[in-house]
């Protein structure tokens, strides 16, 4: 604590200077060991190293409007699959969104986000059904979490009126759905991409 407040005040001095070096190369020395003793310290510190989230960021109030609504052949979460199955469900929209599915019926498959209604009591570490470890919330499809949020790729068999006809979709009975999007390959599919723990899992 000490030599940091050294080091703030040679930052905040306007005039400084020396022999050896210009004044910009002394600032941005000591700038740089300012943050070096910043970051040791939290290292070092109980909770760890982290940036702290502005308080007022930690919790806001979120209007999420609800664009449509699930029908599907899973009426309660113990029949749901887990990553969905080769079955048709059926997304009914409401009719003041009617128009935002105009030329959906190009895209072969979509993305679906939804509100897991019948979440409860998330934790942050997480046994899942594909490993005998556990893993952090954040790494893991739980469909317990602290904003619980679905999400599924699924394939449009028809799009007839304000309904879509899809498969793969793992979500049950009345799920309100939140969003849709296109699936475009160019841009969502990452073949290179790693899986971290689920890699080798018998997904």
């Amino acid at each position: 604590m000490f030599w940091r407040n050294i080091i703030k005040s040679f930052l905040n001095v306007n005039t400084l200077s020396s022999v050896f070096l210009p004044r910009n190369a002394i600032l941005q020395t000591l700038a740089g060991v300012h943050n070096y003793l910043t970051i040791l310290s939290l290292k070092n510190s109980p909770e760890g190293y982290y940036r702290k989230m502005p308080e007022n960021l930690k919790k806001i109030s979120v209007d999420l409007r609800i664009i449509g609504i699930v029908h599907s052949p899973y009426k309660t979460t113990k029949d749901a699959p887990f990553q969905g199955r080769n079955e048709v469900s059926e997304i009914e929209i409401n009719k003041d969104y009617i128009d935002g599915l105009k030329d959906i019926e190009g895209f072969s498959h979509l993305h679906i986000f939804y509100w897991l209604h019948k979440s409860e009591n998330y934790s942050l570490i997480v046994n899942t059904p594909w490993d005998t470890k556990p893993h952090g919330l954040f790494t893991t499809r739980s469909p317990h979490r602290a904003n619980p949020i679905g999400y599924s790729v699924v394939e449009l068999i028809e799009k007839k009126g304000n309904i879509l006809k899809v498969k793969w979709l793992d979500a049950i009975e009345g799920t309100p759905v939140i969003d849709i999007k296109p699936y475009i390959k160019k841009l969502d599919s990452k073949p290179i991409a790693i899986s971290g723990w689920a890699e080798n899992a018998n997904l």
